[in-house]
């Protein structure tokens, strides 16, 4: 067991402890300025130049990755936040189950609003190669949807409910 720095002939550094010759715990700088971290106090450690176990990950589109690795992917539970989802949506934090690299699972996933504001949309759900399955989808508007998602889009059965326009109308289901 020593400390140290390796460079790699592809790009990249890894910083930190070495265990039998190999990367073991530490910080590991890929190619593409991604940054892993493993979480020792958690079981995490470096196998063979990848993150298993805890850890964190800092890529370079700005999105933080905190929670379970596997051969140096986002597998079983963790948490990602989005720094941009796209369409101006701002923000995201998925909260949830992973599977080589994609939400796979049960998971929640807030967007649009600063952390825990009432104007904030969610989705809770199973998640399926990175798409929705079927779950629950709440949105600022006020419209709600509970069923079915096929190609992460709202399809199958379910029950779409459409806010009320005025004060005692019920709204449309």
């Amino acid at each position: 067991v020593g400390k140290g720095k390796l460079t790699f002939g592809s790009g990249g550094v890894f910083n930190g402890t070495f265990k039998d010759d190999e990367a073991f715990d530490g910080k590991l700088n890929d190619k593409f300025d991604n940054v892993f971290e493993n979480d020792a106090n958690k079981g995490g450690h470096f196998l063979r130049g990848k993150l298993n176990g805890a850890g964190r990950a800092r890529c370079t589109n700005g999105n933080e990755y905190t929670g379970e690795f596997r051969d140096g992917l986002f597998s079983g539970q963790g948490q990602l936040l989005y720094k941009e989802i796209g369409s101006g949506a701002g923000k995201a934090t998925y909260v949830g189950s992973f599977r080589g690299n994609k939400r796979d699972g049960y998971g929640e996933i807030t967007w649009g609003a600063a952390g825990g504001n009432k104007d904030a949309e969610c989705f809770k759900g199973i998640w399926h190669n990175d798409h929705r399955i079927k779950g629950h989808i709440h949105l600022v508007d006020g419209t709600e949807y509970d069923g079915e998602w096929k190609h992460d889009v709202m399809h199958g059965f379910g029950r779409l409910t459409f806010k009320p326009e005025r004060k005692g109308d019920k709204g449309i289901t």
